[in-house]
């Protein structure tokens, strides 16, 4: 998101300051990359005489370091860079005597003493050496090991493998499209780190390889280009690859036939489709097989168009139309990883169901008397809770926002504590991961930082004994999440807590863990529903909206529905001012467009008379932000939001620094922090980290809790793949006094016929 604020990178600019200075053609090797994005590439290219920048403006082309090219352009010389090679064909070429030297150290690790002695003792055959991969030779020369002459070999040969593959691809599409071509050399780039030496006969025994390193649509052309009939069933099984990975990325960890057929259609026809299903049963008997099929009962399909299609099958190839509905009615079909992940997922989790734990010494009498800070006492859900998670090695806890799910963990952590075990508390976002150092008075981590710190410290989990390890905001942990997790702390007794509301927004990439826990009969759970923090009102609407009924405006919820006919920037200002005069208020909108657009109009109308900060220009004192990196120096993450405060200061009384800053930022969980220009802004990059957040998406706000909020909704068709029940929940929720729902008109109904996400996302995991 980057709105109010321009896209541009700086740096490309300067280059624009230049004059040409004519064609030419170089040599040489990639021995650093100065910037790179989406569409550009600045290199640094050593010939044999010289070092020379390069622009490579092509986002179907790239270099890595250490490759050995020809590179074709003009040549311009820039007022300020100096010369310059404004690069417009990238050509591979494998290594000579000229560039030895270059590719030993470069792809080697090896000193320039080194590669130089090695030249001297093979002054004429050391290609041949190297060809032959001659390691007794290399080990001849002084301070060689084995282990580097090895090394040095193989990167002869991964760069000899290139310069092999690159005319191979370039022969096979002479007469396609450039862009197709350098597209098409790229995923080929990326398959040759998987195959090696053996890319190009592995793409001539299947060119859908490709598919792994790019997309379909270009496997699909190299394989025509080299004449490929449409009815192989190489392409077959891959087009059922395509259509599965596409449901994965909606969430689906496995899918039946009929939840990928129209996909299927799209990319073979309808023809040919139940052939390319049965043509996936086939991959599934290889080994390793390239789809995982497993037999599930699903509901009857014989009136769908995929029954019809198996029936006018089985009668044109002889077929019986019973062994197609027992083999293919009720399959499921995964793509390998996924399924692994899975099934490793399910495994751990039922074992760690079956292992028992150390008992922890807490009276029952203790926990109904404890009294948490402020003196109240836990209800009689939260005691039920503490004691679930005290003797279990597994522990489901849900409930919605407001209904004490922090107080639990509060009290569990003072008790383990007193008892002398240890506690883990993760996250998956570092804004999450502050709130539970906040709101517990115990360190937290993200997930990531967690699993990163038992990666470099392999002690760090010896010395913890049988911890509690807290997961928050459970809902939006993904199976790729839980893979990682579950296999950092595997053969390491702890006790698994999984924190959540199963109604929130459920994760962002595939797979369900805490949705399946909680249905699992095996699994400790408990669901809190007395609400502590929000109003009446807005519990009742949460209610509703859960269970699928359509609800109307109460003293705490207003439902205002407008027409096209309206400026909807209009409304929303007008809600926002009459509502922040004795409010917290956030606007939440499902897209980002809509975000960008809602923060303009109040950035506009709002700070019209407040003043400039000189260096940031976009932001004015009173500027409600966002935070959207993770700075450790600043003690911020990503979701950090504030206020503006100040413009730049020298004496920063009361801040964790004291210098010349920018503009100072009153976070709400952080404090006040001191931001520099550098802190604000990617000038490379031409990012902003800084942003407005008068408005924020759902995501951003999961988590967090408002006095009031303002939902604006629009009803398009990017807005109503992620608008469903889940997300009006959590955007309702969000809310402790006041909740403005700005909506068009039937838009509510619409959004509740949808249902759950969860309830649609198809799923392997069973406990």
């Amino acid at each position: 998101m980057k709105h109010l604020l321009p896209s541009i990178n700086l740096m490309i600019l300067n280059w624009l300051v230049c004059t040409e200075m004519g064609e030419m053609t170089e040599v040489g090797t990639v021995t650093r990359l100065l910037f790179e994005d989406a569409t550009r590439q600045i290199f640094s290219l050593k010939t044999d005489k010289k070092s020379i920048k390069v622009l490579l403006s092509d986002d179907q082309q790239r270099v890595e370091k250490g490759e050995h090219v020809t590179v074709d352009g003009e040549l311009i010389n820039h007022d300020d860079f100096g010369q310059q090679l404004h690069a417009t064909k990238i050509t591979h070429t494998p290594v000579t005597h000229d560039l030895i030297a270059d590719f030993m150290m470069m792809g080697t690790g090896i000193g320039k003493a080194i590669a130089e002695r090695v030249i001297k003792a093979f002054p004429t055959n050391l290609v041949d050496v190297l060809e032959n991969k001659d390691v007794e030779s290399l080990c001849s020369v002084e301070r060689v090991t084995r282990a580097t002459a090895t090394v040095i070999i193989n990167q002869w040969h991964k760069q000899a493998g290139k310069a092999k593959l690159i005319p191979f691809i370039e022969g096979i599409l002479k007469n396609a499209p450039p862009t197709v071509r350098t597209r098409i050399k790229r995923s080929a780039k990326l398959s040759y780190a998987h195959y090696g030496e053996d890319t190009t006969d592995k793409l001539k025994e299947d060119p859908y390889r490709l598919w792994s390193f790019g997309s379909f649509k270009d496997a699909d052309l190299f394989a025509k280009a080299m004449g490929m009939a449409l009815d192989d069933e190489r392409r077959l099984i891959c087009a059922v690859e395509e259509a599965i990975y596409k449901k994965y990325k909606e969430g689906h960890t496995q899918v039946y036939p009929l939840e990928f057929l129209d996909e299927l259609q799209k990319i073979v026809g309808d023809r040919l489709a139940l052939k390319a299903v049965i043509a996936a049963n086939n991959a599934a008997n290889t080994s390793p097989p390239r789809i995982v099929v497993r037999h599930e009962e699903n509901t009857n399909p014989t009136d769908s168009k995929f029954a019809q299609a198996c029936r006018e099958f089985a009668e044109q190839q002889e077929f019986d139309d019973d062994f197609l509905r027992r083999d293919i009615y009720n399959q499921t079909y995964a793509l390998p990883g996924p399924a692994i992940m899975e099934q490793y997922v399910q495994q751990q989790l039922a074992l760690r169901l079956e292992q028992s734990v150390p008992a922890m010494r807490v009276a029952d009498l203790d926990i109904t008397a404890y009294k948490l800070p402020g003196n109240h006492s836990l209800n009689t859900e939260q005691q039920c809770a503490v004691k679930m998670v005290l003797n279990n090695a597994i522990t489901a806890i849900s409930g919605g926002a407001g209904t004490g799910k922090t107080s639990i963990l509060y009290a569990v952590n003072d008790m383990i504590k007193s008892a002398d075990y240890d506690v883990l508390q993760v996250a998956l976002a570092g804004k999450a991961a502050q709130r539970l150092i906040q709101q517990t008075d115990d360190h937290a981590y993200t997930i990531t930082s967690l699993l990163n710190k038992i990666q470099k410290d392999g002690h760090f989990l010896q010395s913890l004994d049988t911890p509690v390890f807290h997961i928050d905001e459970a809902s939006m942990v993904d199976l790729l999440t839980m893979y990682k997790v579950l296999k950092a702390f595997e053969g390491k007794t702890i006790r698994l807590v999984f924190i959540g509301d199963y109604a929130q927004l459920p994760p962002i990439g595939p797979g369900l863990i805490f949705h399946r826990l909680m249905q699992c009969q095996s699994v400790p759970k408990v669901e809190l529903k007395t609400n502590y923090r929000s109003k009446r009102g807005i519990v009742e609407v949460g209610e509703r909206i859960k269970a699928g009924i359509v609800f109307e405006a109460n003293n705490e919820v207003d439902i205002i529905e407008y027409d096209s006919s309206v400026n909807l920037m209009d409304i929303v200002q007008r809600q926002y001012v009459q509502l922040m005069k004795d409010n917290e208020v956030h606007v939440i909108a499902a897209t980002k467009s809509l975000v960008q657009q809602s923060n303009i109009a109040l950035h506009k109308s709002l700070r019209k008379y407040d003043k400039y900060i000189p260096s940031a220009p976009d932001f004015k004192i009173n500027d409600e932000v966002i935070y959207k990196r993770n700075n450790e120096r600043l003690g911020l993450v990503n979701g950090s939001t504030g206020q503006i405060t100040m413009g730049p200061a020298v004496d920063c009384t009361g801040l964790d620094q004291t210098l010349n800053v920018d503009l100072v930022v009153d976070f709400k969980i952080e404090g006040q922090k001191g931001l520099l220009l550098k802190d604000i802004i990617d000038r490379t990059r031409g990012e902003y980290h800084l942003q407005h957040a008068y408005a924020i998406t759902c995501h951003s706000a999961q988590g967090s809790e408002f006095d009031t909020v303002v939902i604006v909704l629009q009803d398009s068709i990017g807005e109503s793949m992620l608008v469903e029940r889940s997300w009006l929940y959590t955007a309702i929720t969000r809310a402790k006094k006041k909740a403005v729902l700005i909506v068009k008109k039937g838009q509510i109904e619409s959004i509740l016929a949808r249902g759950f996400k969860f309830e649609k996302i198809n799923c392997g995991l069973h406990l």
